[in-house]
């Protein structure tokens, strides 16, 4: 289980977490010595120390951990030329599940977390009245037991895995009771979930418009936006994946490998709807910090939730 890319992996994971869990710890410490915020006088040099230090750690630390996520698919992929019968990644998940799923899942919960805290950092330090200050150490902190949380799953997969012969992608979700997803949920159902998400969200963004509901739709784009970032993923690993290639198993590695387009379309909902909910977050934290209502801008994450969403169908309806 051992070559360049998974030990190239593990070393930059380990160096990003570790820088992670680094600022939280020291952000955890600032907070708790000055708990009502900023101090004043002499005090203040070292409250600026112990910041410039979290936020230096922050964010060297938060771009290492994103950059790095796409690598642990490189490393994965990498495995399968090893594996007897295995055909695409499916069949490296196949040798650690349930963590090995777990762990790929995070890949994608940690770069969400770690990409808000930058934002938030940003829109800290265009403010002066550091408001935001408290905010952005809990979302430190909530970075950092998830960065943790990741690099326990990729451990535990990677020095418990033993590279044996596995059933390729076909076997494992193919075969009596066609028609369900690996939970055992029908397929289609993903696609209603997928469906139902991108309604919501568009009643909402249309919602947020008007002053006097725009709280409620900020809380009604948060809720949907998990739902769709799931959803077109379990989709695509399903029928929806089946319909597009116009083939029979379901497989969500090999749907983005023979139809790369779908990978883009994917791209483009799940950053869009995670954009969104960043959006809503802070304008939550904002509303919260001034006691004042903050008008959010959804425009351009919009654009790329819709047009990534249109791509999709397009994909589906060529492809049916």
């Amino acid at each position: 289980m051992w070559n360049s890319l998974t030990v190239l992996y593990l070393a930059l994971a380990a160096v990003a977490t570790a820088l992670v869990v680094g600022a939280a710890l020291v952000g955890l410490g600032l907070a708790w010595k000055w708990p009502t915020g900023a101090p004043r006088g002499e005090a203040r040099d070292d409250f600026d120390r112990a910041h410039h230090l979290t936020v230096t750690l922050g964010r060297v630390g938060t771009v290492g951990g994103i950059l790095v996520a796409p690598l642990w698919f490189a490393a994965l992929s990498s495995l399968v030329p090893a594996i007897e019968g295995g055909m695409c990644m499916a069949s490296v998940h196949a040798l650690g599940a349930p963590v090995s799923w777990v762990a790929s899942a995070l890949k994608g919960v940690v770069p969400a977390v770690l990409l808000y805290w930058l934002v938030v950092d940003r829109a800290d330090r265009c403010r002066q009245d550091e408001r935001l200050l408290g905010h952005k150490l809990r979302v430190l902190g909530a970075a950092a037991v998830a960065a943790l949380g990741s690099a326990l799953a990729d451990g535990t997969f990677l020095f418990t895995l033993e590279l044996r012969p596995s059933a390729c992608c076909m076997s494992l979700f193919d075969g009596p009771g066609i028609g369900t997803g690996p939970d055992g949920v029908s397929g289609w159902g993903w696609t209603v979930a997928l469906g139902a998400g991108l309604a919501v969200e568009a009643v909402a963004l249309v919602l947020a418009r008007v002053r006097r509901v725009a709280e409620f739709a900020r809380l009604l784009v948060l809720a949907a936006a998990p739902v769709v970032m799931a959803s077109v993923v379990l989709a695509l690993h399903t029928e929806l994946g089946s319909a597009i290639m116009g083939r029979s198993y379901h497989c969500l590695f090999c749907t983005w490998k023979n139809v790369p387009a779908t990978f883009a379309a994917t791209a483009l909902v799940v950053v869009g709807a995670g954009w969104l909910a960043a959006r809503a977050l802070l304008g939550g934290a904002l509303r919260r910090a001034t006691g004042a209502p903050v008008q959010v801008d959804y425009r351009t994450p919009a654009a790329l939730f819709f047009g990534g969403a249109g791509l999709l169908a397009a994909l589906a309806a060529a492809g049916g």
